[in-house]
């Protein structure tokens, strides 16, 4: 619109005259637009459409120095984004064209109604929104509008920054869109940009009355769930060495059937009719996620402050047996059903870490509050790929093959990073290497490396699927691209990259067609972690206290030692006040404390009773939490030794 006005009055000028102020009203009209100027070689304005008398006197060039380069040029043009107008301080966009001898600067202005009339549609079409507005880098307001109809525009006395936070009751979205102006020197003049770097804000209030509502009438049915969930959980655990496969079976699907996936969105149809709202009804529809997204978020919050004294349970009550579980796997042969019990114990395995990890989410949120930001800890890489790994297999049983190569020297290491964010970035990456997967090359193979690659962890996750085409290799880390994959979103590599970059790490992929793609996870903030057990010394001991509240963890022990032959003593306590009682007869060089980490009926945990007594020397704290920062921490700081419980069936005793 304001191009083709602007090359219009180009020509008018060049091929009769400078119209007069009058003229220039009527042509406005015929164009469309709000605002016609003309400027001659020193800035001044010799002709208007709408500044009165005692507004005249000012200079083109005092709202950008840079307008005078115009001038050099004949048929050079320039425009600017959305921004305040003066004297009006309306929302405005302007256009400039040197004449055709370069003695004149002729200017278009255009108010953006539009703006108006896209959040009036956006807001009728969701009453939950409060108010939706557009603001400049400063917070300055460029248009808003509230839920009754008022429209509003200019100053403000609050600068916001992307992102979200709650106000009360109600929840502010803030999203950056992008301008195709992205240096603009007359909005420094202005002052509404951040040193001239200029973008949009799309500020949105959202009630959450109808959350909470739903939140209400969740909780009142959340009962039957815990109770459903205790009785699973005595269940197994009584029934596992006598119903191996049956138990496991049901308790899997029973957990794998709950549902947790937010509604689907449906997508805003708005005619797109100038650059800037092109790129509104995108981030319009986005928004509109976001904000489902974000109402799953707090109900998912809510149940799991309900749910969380069943994970902890739940997931205590499994580990032990399924370590049990798992060393008779790995030591006696089941025969036809080997593979189903070692599949099922995979699954029950990761519906454990899901439920511990739950719980742990929980309280961060309880104890960091609504204002929480995001931090990284340094978390054990090993068992994250295991358990992406296990759940594949499971998954997808007969359809990939995966190989896991893990350098030794590996398993001692801790990367930097969130657990819950890294495994969705790694898992996102590995399910779309397991279903690249191309029967026409009949080779279904996924190759999983861990390795230190000189200052740097690098996990590399590698197919031998359809790989990339080369003209498409730039888009793949393009939100929303995606390549040949049935229902793919194109967010997963997008998030993994970001991901990465967030913790100061890199994500690299090569690919060529028909021979796969690689993909590398590279931690660059990464430290040795000595104090995690992978293979265990018994020389020199002559005294083993057991201390854990199940007793299939004492019959683990009981056939590992007699493997190696240990002839010292070996003591099986079941409960803390037990070692309380006892802990004088334990304070000699020769012993060795293998102590858990989580007790029914106890008010502390093993990790609290170690630094309590002083007991961090010949302890080794044998738990299923072991990526805990707090259980980290304390192991750094005074070489308390860990070792993860799921590894227990595999760890290599020497006498």
């Amino acid at each position: 619109m304001g191009a083709n006005a602007l090359k219009a009055f180009y020509e008018i000028e060049k091929k009769n005259r400078l119209p007069s102020d009058s003229e220039l009203v009527q042509l406005a009209k015929e164009w469309g637009v709000s605002h016609v100027y003309v400027a001659d070689k020193t800035g001044k304005f010799i002709r208007n459409t709408d500044l009165p008398e005692d507004k005249r006197t000012t200079n083109l060039f005092d709202f950008c120095g840079d307008y005078r380069k115009l001038l050099s040029v004949p048929g050079q043009t320039q425009k600017t984004p959305i921004l305040p107008s003066y004297p009006y301080l309306g929302s405005y966009k302007f256009q400039m064209m040197t004449n055709w001898n370069g003695s004149r600067i002729l200017e278009i202005g255009y108010h953006v109604s539009y703006i108006n009339k896209a959040f009036s549609e956006l807001i009728s079409r969701d009453k939950k929104i409060l108010s939706i507005g557009f603001l400049s880098p400063t917070g300055f307001n460029l248009g808003s509008i509230d839920s009754e109809g008022q429209f509003s525009h200019g100053e403000t006395n609050q600068k916001e920054v992307a992102g979200e936070y709650w106000d009360g009751d109600r929840l502010v979205l803030n999203t950056v869109v992008g301008t195709s102006v992205k240096d603009c020197c007359e909005c420094r003049i202005k002052k509404v940009s951040n040193g001239g770097g200029y973008f949009y804000i799309l500020k949105t209030i959202v009630s959450t009355a109808e959350l909470k509502k739903a939140t209400t009438t969740f909780r009142d049915s959340a009962i039957g769930v815990f109770l459903m969930a205790a009785i699973l959980s005595f269940f197994f655990s009584r029934q596992l060495a006598l119903w191996v496969t049956r138990d496991i079976n049901t308790l899997a699907q029973t957990v794998s059937d709950i549902n947790f996936d937010s509604e689907k969105i449906e997508k805003i149809e708005f005619s797109a009719t100038t650059e800037e709202v092109k790129k509104l009804t995108g981030e319009f529809t986005t928004l509109l996620k976001r904000l489902e997204l974000a109402r799953a978020k707090e109900l998912e919050h809510e149940r799991g402050k309900i749910l969380v004294r069943v994970a902890e349970q739940v997931a205590h009550d499994i580990c032990s047996p399924l370590a049990a579980l798992a060393y008779l796997e790995a030591n006696q042969d089941f025969g036809a059903n080997s593979e189903i019990i070692r599949s099922c114990i995979n699954r029950i395995s990761n519906i454990s870490n899901s439920l511990r990890q739950k719980k742990n989410q929980i309280y961060d949120e309880e104890k960091e509050g609504a204002h929480k930001t995001e931090k990284s800890q340094f978390v054990i890489l090993e068992p994250i790929v295991e358990s992406l790994i296990n759940e594949a297999k499971l998954q997808h049983e007969g359809k990939v093959l995966i190989d896991f190569d893990l350098n030794e020297e590996i398993f001692s290491y801790r990367v930097k990073a969130d657990l819950t964010e890294l495994s969705r970035a790694i898992s996102n990456v590995f399910n779309n290497s397991v279903e690249a997967y191309d029967v026409q090359s009949n080779d279904n193979r996924v190759l999983i490396t861990l390795q230190k690659i000189g200052n740097q962890i690098v996990l590399s996750i590698r197919d031998f699927g359809k790989g990339i085409p080369k003209e498409l290799m730039e888009k793949v880390f393009d939100r929303n691209f995606t390549s040949g994959k049935q229902g793919g979103s194109g967010l997963g590599l997008t998030f993994a990259k970001n991901y990465m970059s967030q913790i100061g790490g890199e994500l690299s992929l090569e690919s060529s067609e028909g021979q796969g793609t690689k993909v590398s996870f590279k931690f660059n903030e990464f430290e040795m972690a000595s104090w995690v057990v992978n293979s265990l010394s018994l020389k020199g001991v002559k005294q083993i206290i057991i201390v854990d509240d199940d007793r299939s963890i004492h019959e683990i022990w009981k056939r590992k030692l007699n493997v190696v032959s240990y002839t010292g003593g070996i003591s099986h306590l079941y409960s803390l006040k037990d070692l309380e009682q006892r802990s004088a007869e334990f304070r000699s060089s020769e012993f060795l404390l293998l102590i858990d980490n989580e007790f029914r009926n106890e008010k502390i945990t093993g990790f609290e009773f170690i630094k309590n007594q002083g007991m961090k020397d010949n302890c080794i704290l044998v738990t299923s939490h072991h990526n805990l920062e707090a259980i980290h921490a304390y192991c750094r700081q005074t070489h308390l030794q860990l070792l993860p419980k799921s590894y227990l069936s595999q760890l290599h005793l020497t006498i």
